[in-house]
């Protein structure tokens, strides 16, 4: 090596190091953040409708405890109603049914029901009519065959109803929180400037 020529005292070229993937950057961060936000909305949604749908647990159960002893007395016809009362008391709280006797609840349980109004209105009348009469003209298994139609139609309506709208509102979340992501990289690191971590 001749110590007078000044290319031999040069390094050798130093690459710079590739960046990793940590720390991400501060985009991906905010991202990160709202989903977690986003998630766990949801959940605390999600317990919070279970919560006031136990109501609906509590009335299936204790509609197969009336079907264990279904016999046609006015007790068992009045037990029915007030059934579907608390149940309609939860489901349609704004009309308030648990008020409503005679033809005003006949006529409420028709309007609710999913299916089979004009068919089923013989069934609920005398339904209705059998808890004060001494001899009932309604037969226990159409009762409680409205009973499960009616009461199955009130909880699909509310849980599906909120539930699609949670879902919605989730998905909702997760794209607006990656459009933000994709917004703040965009003014922070202008086209073709890149990321710190790509320029590295």
């Amino acid at each position: 090596m001749n110590p007078q020529d000044p290319l031999a005292q040069l390094r050798d070229i130093q690459l710079p190091a590739t960046g990793g993937w940590w720390p991400p950057a501060p985009g991906w961060w905010l991202l990160a953040i709202l989903t977690i936000a986003a998630v766990l909305a949801f959940a605390w949604l999600w317990r919070r409708q279970r919560r006031k749908l136990r109501w609906k647990r509590s009335a299936w159960s204790e509609l197969q405890q009336l079907e264990s002893k279904a016999r046609p007395a006015p007790e068992w016809f009045a037990a029915l109603n007030a059934l579907l009362k608390r149940a309609a008391r939860q489901s349609h709280p704004e009309k308030h049914p648990e008020a409503m006797t005679g033809q005003q609840w006949i006529d409420f349980l028709l309007a609710t029901a999913p299916k089979d109004r004009i068919a089923s209105r013989p069934v609920v009348e005398a339904m209705v009519t059998s808890t004060w009469q001494p001899r009932p003209g309604a037969q226990t298994e159409q009762a409680l065959a409205f009973a499960r139609t009616w009461l199955e139609a009130q909880s699909c309506s509310v849980w599906l109803t909120r539930g699609c709208c949670y879902w919605h509102c989730f998905r909702c979340c997760l794209v607006t929180a990656s459009a933000r992501a994709n917004r703040w990289m965009l003014r922070s690191f202008p086209s073709g400037t890149g990321c710190p971590e790509c320029r590295a």
